[in-house]
């Protein structure tokens, strides 16, 4: 048994209870568990939907059992979903808890609305690439709806996402200054906006975060050469490098936006990107 086969046999136990209450319509595996790129400091994402949203003493009972293992509460309360954590069998084990009217009300406001929200589209991959352990038709049915991936959401998306500092700003007030962190600030939102741009033109969901940027870039068809380890290497090489590997590559993703989503207007992006705050005499 490998150690995602082992991982996923203590998530089917850490959610036994839960599958038992009568109000709990779905749970699902998601994250590194879910797709089997797990290591020893992996945890376990468990998401369970209710058809009725727990009671305050149903809430109480819950937050409280996750203290007794050593774990704690994450968010929210019985009424808008809470998140709290277990530790199981040596393990870390998230339970976002959540009523599933939310969730179809969420998977409209991507899929019909075009809401670009890194956060939604984060659920939604989750849902997308998640397993089922309890109710099976319900996430089948939001799975169902995620895979058709709308040109609206793809525009939306890359709109949101193609905000970067200029570049004379990083090299000349970040990179020529030896400022790491501001270079190392804006350098993040950067690839967090280059993760998005790529995921909306592979109409794929946001990432929402870059951690696991590895695994991320090796699903992308649409991408710079070298994307992951390109991306990877601005935060691990000296300032002026990073800033010319960060640069090239917001300008290939740019291209390729333009290239691949034609009804993006690259203008306005290009000139905020080339923009200086000292003029050239």
């Amino acid at each position: 048994m490998t150690d995602a086969q082992k991982l996923e046999v203590l998530a089917i136990q850490a959610a036994a209870r839960m599958c038992a209450n009568p109000k709990v319509a779905a749970v699902l595996l998601t994250g590194s568990v879910a797709q089997g790129d797990v290591d020893c400091a992996s945890d376990i994402d468990l998401i369970v939907y209710l058809h009725k949203a727990f009671s305050p003493a149903e809430y109480e009972a819950e937050t409280a059992a996750a203290k007794a293992s050593g774990g704690g509460v994450h968010f929210g309360d019985s009424g808008a979903g809470f998140g709290v954590y277990h530790y199981i069998g040596g393990r870390k084990v998230d339970f976002g808890i959540g009523l599933c009217s939310a969730t179809d009300d969420l998977l409209d406001a991507l899929l019909l609305k075009h809401d670009p929200n890194p956060i939604y589209q984060l659920v939604a991959r989750g849902i997308l690439q998640g397993r089922a352990i309890h109710g099976p038709e319900v996430i089948a049915r939001w799975q169902a709806r995620l895979r058709d991936y709308p040109d609206g959401l793809a525009l939306a998306t890359v709109k949101q996402c193609a905000r970067f500092m200029p570049a004379w700003v990083m090299r000349e007030m970040g990179a020529r200054r030896d400022d790491a962190f501001l270079v190392y600030e804006h350098a993040l939102q950067a690839v967090s906006g280059l993760c998005g741009i790529l995921a909306a033109l592979n109409r794929q969901y946001h990432p929402g975060k870059v951690k696991r940027l590895t695994h991320f870039a090796q699903g992308l068809q649409i991408a710079p050469r070298g994307f992951g380890p390109r991306a990877r290497s601005v935060f691990g090489t000296p300032l002026p490098a990073a800033v010319d590997t960060l640069e090239a590559l917001v300008r290939e993703t740019l291209q390729l936006a333009e290239t691949h989503l034609p009804q993006f207007d690259l203008a306005p992006v290009n000139q905020r990107y080339n923009a200086k705050l000292v003029r050239d005499e």
